[in-house]
């Protein structure tokens, strides 16, 4: 599912922050906000709340720097998500 005109507008409106700059990639690279939550453990309202602004709390870091790395290389939303099983453990 794509990520609707309201909340990219309100990605793009907010401020940098490190979950600001996950949702600005994960927008770019159609990278669904259920994979984001998948990679870093954490819940889509979590992960929208990050999007917007919100902070990352330090448990939550290492994932989320990790996934930044991630979809800051890829080549494509395919490759995001093979390369995030791969990185994150995860069954396609």
């Amino acid at each position: 599912m794509a990520y609707t005109k309201r909340l990219k507008a309100a990605i793009l409106a907010s401020e940098r922050s490190m979950g600001n700059q996950l949702g600005r990639l994960a927008v770019r690279r159609d990278f669904s906000v259920i994979r984001v939550a998948k990679c870093t453990g954490a819940t889509r309202v979590t992960c929208y709340n990050w999007f917007v602004g919100g902070e990352v709390s330090p448990a939550y870091r290492p994932a989320v720097t990790r996934l930044i790395k991630l979809l800051t290389t890829a080549k494509s939303p395919d490759a995001a998500w093979s390369e995030a099983c791969k990185t994150f453990n995860l069954v396609p």
